[in-house]
């Protein structure tokens, strides 16, 4: 069965404006924008005072730290001499020739010595002076005077300028046909020479 159609629309109430209702509803809506606006100011605030209290943290712990722990790098090179603080300096690769190049013979000496254990023979190290000197062979001795007026040869076929190169050096003793740097090894810093 079919229902009868209605020959009109049926009215519909338009609802009458309660400019309360209304009011209060714009109240309300402003409010929440405010107090979200407020939330945000707040989340960043808070933000921005956790970083500085992390970092006033982190300050203090580091200044704490370095209180207790921090030893200042002390510059290891303060006993050389200007000469050997120059032949350190120099790259291993160039050393010698660099030292040639400015007459630091007596640094050459310790380069010798030292890439050969400290301890090398006279040969060996006219061989390693060849290059630098203009002679490394000719007829000065390196000769001990002892106690009864004897002489110990220890080192005979010099020229002058080597000869005078290994009685000079620092710590550097020539005897029995070898030359030695009296320092210890296990006393030298390791750094290559």
């Amino acid at each position: 069965m079919s229902k009868p159609s209605m020959p009109f629309e049926p009215e519909t109430k338009t609802p009458t404006p309660d400019p309360i209702a209304e009011g209060v509803l714009r109240l309300r809506a402003e409010h929440r924008a405010k107090a979200e606006a407020h939330r945000i100011a707040f989340d960043a605030d808070a933000e921005i005072k956790w970083a500085r209290a992390e970092k006033a943290r982190k300050d203090k712990w580091i200044a704490a730290h370095k209180e207790g722990n921090y030893e200042p790098l002390q510059y290891p090179y303060t006993e050389y001499t200007l000469h050997e603080q120059y032949r350190v300096s120099l790259p291993q690769e160039t050393r010698v020739a660099d030292l040639a190049k400015v007459g630091l013979f007596d640094q050459i000496l310790y380069c010798c010595l030292a890439r050969n254990n400290f301890v090398a023979t006279v040969s060996a190290v006219q061989e390693f002076f060849q290059p630098y000197l203009p002679s490394v062979s000719g007829d000065a001795t390196i000769v001990e005077t002892l106690t009864n007026n004897r002489k110990v040869t220890h080192a005979v076929g010099l020229s002058a300028e080597l000869a005078r190169i290994l009685a000079n050096a620092y710590l550097i003793e020539t005897r029995h046909g070898k030359v030695s740097w009296l320092v210890s090894p296990l006393s030298v810093e390791l750094e290559e020479y």
